[in-house]
């Protein structure tokens, strides 16, 4: 399953041990990266930038997460500037994962 900003708020059902993943667009030269907040009950098990083509263009940061045990998760993370602490959070993408 693909999940994009497109899918914040949502929630989605997967089979146990089928792997979620997450594309979410970053611009590192900003400075802003999209990191996990929470995936308490997800493996995570993968993650990589795929770069814009051009210097300072956007690209899509990718991550992947199992879940491996039955039960209700949420995943959040946030799009910020890690030295400058929460105030510099722009955006966050939650949601709930009901693995079966």
């Amino acid at each position: 399953m693909i999940l994009t900003l497109t899918d914040d708020g949502r929630t989605v059902e997967v089979s146990a041990g089928s792997v979620v993943t997450v594309r979410l667009p970053e611009n590192a030269t900003t400075g802003y990266r999209w990191t996990v907040e929470t995936a308490a009950g997800l493996e995570q098990v993968d993650e990589r930038f795929e770069s814009g083509g051009g210097i300072g263009s956007t690209g899509t940061h990718e991550l992947q997460f199992r879940g491996s045990r039955v039960g209700s998760f949420e995943l959040r993370m946030k799009h910020w500037r890690e030295w400058e602490g929460d105030r510099s959070v722009d955006r966050r993408f939650t949601v709930k994962v009901k693995v079966k």
